[in-house]
């Protein structure tokens, strides 16, 4: 699929964000490859979104969301309703389950065109 003008802004903007998060688990002394684990990525993938070289996956956009609050919208379209953390039992691995809504604004303000939803577990 072509890079369209509204990915290469969401990659832009997503980079900023992101940057601003990465910043500060630096100066808390968090390793780059700790923090690229963090949203689903190796270290080469997070220079490209800091750069916003990249447009990042879904996995990685509630990931960051989920670890580090970030949310950008994507031309014009708002998400990350109704997200949430649930614990692994007692002995296994961490789990996390991220419930992802995304609304298309595009029909005007205050007018919901589409709504997708998403499930994404780590």
């Amino acid at each position: 699929m072509k890079r369209t003008p509204e990915d290469a802004a969401f990659a832009v903007e997503f980079g900023r964000e992101l940057y601003v998060k990465y910043s500060d688990a630096k100066t808390r002394g968090v390793t780059d490859d700790v923090f690229a684990k963090s949203i689903g990525v190796v270290r080469a993938q997070l220079d490209k979104y800091l750069r916003g070289e990249a447009v990042p996956s879904v996995r990685t956009v509630a990931l960051a969301h989920a670890g580090y609050g970030i949310a950008v919208a994507y031309d014009g379209s708002t998400g990350f309703q109704g997200l949430r953390r649930t614990a692994a039992p007692k002995g296994t691995r961490e789990h996390r389950s991220v419930g992802v809504a995304f609304y298309d604004m595009g029909g005007g303000p205050g007018q919901v065109r589409r709504q997708t939803a998403a499930r994404i577990c780590s």
